[in-house]
């Protein structure tokens, strides 16, 4: 079936997909039940195919293609000089959803910059991105280290009055929490790249507070996560947190599909001398607790607090793997947008993190972007993405915010 609904070369998104198969279900004997269970587990059918080496797919917005015609033949069909050709010697698409590894490495990279913003404005917290060398353990680096108060930290914002050492007495929570954080692109609801992930997330992050593993769908859904993936979770301590790009609103939403549990002391046993590097991060982030410099959030005044989450995020970026250059941002970046959708992605990504950090630290989104982040490191990218709000904030109607 699915040679026919992409025949021609034709590249189609999931939903297309799926509406395609409807269109041939008769012709196939395809039922209503198939078709609802296609509906809803396309990613791991597409997995598969994928694996198969019958699709591919070329971007976070590209959708899937056939991978070549050869692949409609039989697995043993002969190639031009004699060899068998096969799944697995078929040529496949460099791209951000099933291309190759440095590829995905390169996403994965770029998606520290939202992140940080998402992550900084849903646990009001100071995030830092390690280095792809920190330390050389494979499974053994987060991508990722947050700081955030307790909950019990902040009671005081309940009420003033409210005295944070009488609650010591019934409560034994860190003064602040110390998380540990895989990032990973791309996963679409496929199980068994779920439960890799949840499982590195796991090994890499157990001596922390807690353990996130947070993520971006290429294609985001409404499905939930598989209750498996969710019980693995669950059963090794890990949180499981996904970031979506709403595009037509230009924001970025944070959804918790389990909550980490928060371990009251580190688990440093876990860490071996080889991975001081992680320890000497966490050190650093720690003595800015202490110096009242954690989050955006703890600066005077909206814009500097706008621009302070922006300087962090664009610091991040500029620890990972492709963006350590001496480039500018955009020629950074260039590698991700070689064709109109991925270009479109990119900056629908950079307006999400500048107007959800704006949003974040208390100004109005229809002030003048410009003026408020001009400061920033790498402010000409950040000029241009802000001059393209102008068009766009008229549709968002009059937003009333308060200011922090």
């Amino acid at each position: 079936m699915l040679l026919e609904v992409l025949a021609g070369g034709k590249s189609l998104k999931a939903r297309e997909l799926v509406e395609g198969a409807a269109t041939l279900a008769a012709k196939f004997g395809i039922g209503p039940e198939e078709l609802e269970d296609l509906g809803q587990n396309f990613a791991n059918y597409a997995a598969r195919a994928k694996d198969g080496g019958i699709i591919a797919s070329s971007g976070p917005w590209g959708g899937y293609k056939l991978v070549s015609p050869i692949a409609t033949q039989a697995p043993t069909k002969q190639g031009t000089n004699g060899t068998a050709v096969t799944a697995a010697s078929l040529p496949s698409i460099t791209g951000a959803g099933g291309g190759t590894s440095t590829g995905r490495q390169h996403w994965e990279s770029f998606f520290h910059l939202p992140l940080t913003v998402a992550l900084s404005a849903h646990f009001s917290s100071r995030v830092v991105s390690l280095e792809n060398a920190t330390d050389t353990v494979r499974w053994g680096n987060p991508d990722i280290l947050m700081l955030r108060p307790s909950p019990l930290s902040r009671v005081q914002e309940f009420d003033p009055t409210l005295e944070l050492e009488a609650f010591r007495v019934v409560d034994v929570s860190p003064e602040c929490i110390l998380a540990s954080i895989e990032v990973k692109g791309g996963l679409d609801r496929d199980r068994a790249k779920l439960f890799t992930a949840v499982a590195e997330a796991a090994a890499n992050s157990r001596w922390a507070n807690e353990a996130w593993l947070v993520f971006i769908d290429w294609d985001p859904t409404e499905q939930g996560l598989d209750e498996d993936v969710v019980s693995l979770a669950r059963s090794v301590e890990v949180g499981l947190l996904e970031v979506r790009l709403c595009g037509d609103a230009h924001i970025l939403r944070t959804l918790v599909h389990h909550a980490a549990p928060t371990r009251a002391t580190l688990r440093i046993g876990e860490l071996t001398r080889e991975r001081v590097g992680i320890l000497q991060e966490a050190q650093g982030l720690l003595k800015l607790w202490s110096q009242d410099e954690t989050t955006f959030l703890d600066v005077d005044r909206a814009e500097q607090k706008a621009r302070l989450l922006v300087q962090h995020a664009l610091g991040n970026l500029r620890r990972q793997k492709g963006f350590t250059g001496a480039g500018t941002l955009s020629e950074l970046l260039s590698p991700l947008q070689t064709t109109e959708d991925d270009r479109a992605y990119v900056d629908s990504m950079l307006k999400a993190a500048l107007r959800t950090g704006a949003i974040a630290a208390g100004i109005d989104v229809e002030a003048d972007l410009v003026s408020v982040l001009a400061e920033a490191a790498d402010n000409a990218l950040i000029k241009r993405t802000a001059d393209a709000y102008r068009a766009d904030l008229a549709a968002f109607g009059k937003v009333v915010l308060k200011f922090a």
